[in-house]
């Protein structure tokens, strides 16, 4: 696989068109592989398809969460990543993604936890689904902690 770049970014919401041009516009400026993309606010499976195809860059993939809070997603940044297989571990929270380039496979995971303390643990002691492979993986994302 050699070298994979891989990038996280918190948009604080995508459903507004310029809002999502913008972030679009910066992120093809960014040199990255995988973009682990959270609070995107997707309402529905319309968004989806909208946030996808204007994406234009490679592939991509989302996990609803609500208008209000949550929705997270992987973007590809390169076309030579293929996406192999995804699942939402909490809708609009944890997004896994198994991914391909240059015929080797590791996995991403892309995180939004919650930012109360108690939500927060009872996602993180949800995720062991996440490490059965074996696969390298790779976890990223918002996790809403701080180091003081």
């Amino acid at each position: 696989m050699g070298e994979i770049k891989i990038m996280s970014i918190n948009v604080r919401r995508l459903r507004n068109f310029w809002k999502r041009r913008a972030v679009y516009e910066f992120l093809t400026v960014c040199d990255f592989d995988i973009c682990m993309v959270q609070e995107a606010h997707l309402r529905d499976e319309g968004d989806k398809l909208l946030f996808t195809e204007e994406w234009g860059g490679g592939e991509a993939v989302w996990s609803v969460g609500s208008v209000y809070g949550s929705g997270v997603g992987v973007l590809c940044g390169r076309k030579s990543i293929k996406i192999i297989d995804t699942f939402s571990v909490l809708q609009g929270r944890v997004l896994v993604v198994d991914i391909k380039k240059a015929g080797l496979q590791c996995r991403v995971v892309n995180i939004y936890a919650h930012a109360e303390p108690r939500a927060r643990r009872e996602l993180f002691a949800g995720l062991d689904i996440c490490f059965m492979t074996s696969k390298v993986t790779f976890v990223g994302g918002d996790l809403n902690c701080s180091l003081d």
